[in-house]
């Protein structure tokens, strides 16, 4: 995360958006940086059919958008808001002159880049399997791996199903299922509706 301070005494202004507001739409021309102050962001595509399709989801701390502000191309996704959410905005010309005076912000840019493609590979891998569980898990291993924890923590899934089944191409029902079946075989638990691993 950039500090928020830094972003503001450059030109950055604080944003407010309400529940299903959308921040930026699939093939609108990229224009500004998007950090959350605080908040939640999904970013989703829709296909020919009218299908959406959840790219990703992002929460506090996190920035959005950034691959078509850097490419200078159209967003290939909406991003939208899940819940009431501070954003920190910059237009494009401000970021660029103000990672070229810090530069050591080029590196948490890249870090936070790699991260997604590795994220992207990682799903990509888990969905070309038509197994509804391995898909599952992956995603919740991905996640956990994101919160730092560690092998033998517990996490909780804070995604409903709905979402999980979004992110990894099936329906709720197959998702559901196959969370029943990772609980018998104690692949996961589940109290209070949510999912832990």
């Amino acid at each position: 995360m950039i500090p928020e301070t830094l972003l503001l005494q450059h030109g950055a202004r604080l944003v407010h958006v309400d529940s299903g507001d959308m921040i930026f739409q699939q093939e609108e021309h990229a224009r500004n940086f998007y950090q959350i102050r605080h908040g939640q962001i999904r970013i989703t595509t829709i296909n020919e059919s009218g299908k959406e399709f959840i790219q990703g989801m992002f929460g506090s701390g996190e920035s959005f958008g950034e691959p078509a502000l850097f490419a200078d191309i159209q967003y290939p996704a909406s991003a939208t808001a899940l819940i009431p959410t501070d954003l920190i905005v910059m237009a494009k010309d401000l970021f660029l002159a103000f990672l070229a005076n810090h530069p050591e912000y080029y590196l948490v840019m890249l870090h936070r880049l790699s991260l997604r493609l590795h994220y992207k590979a990682t799903i990509a891998q888990a969905i070309s399997t038509e197994q509804a569980e391995t898909r599952i898990l992956t995603l919740i291993d991905y996640l956990k791996q994101k919160e730092g924890k560690r092998k033998g923590e517990t996490f909780q899934v804070i995604l409903t199903r709905q979402q999980i089944a979004d992110l990894i191409g099936l329906r709720v029902e197959t998702v559901i299922r196959a969370i029943g079946s990772l609980k018998h075989k104690k692949e996961i638990q589940v109290r209070h509706g949510r999912i832990l691993r």
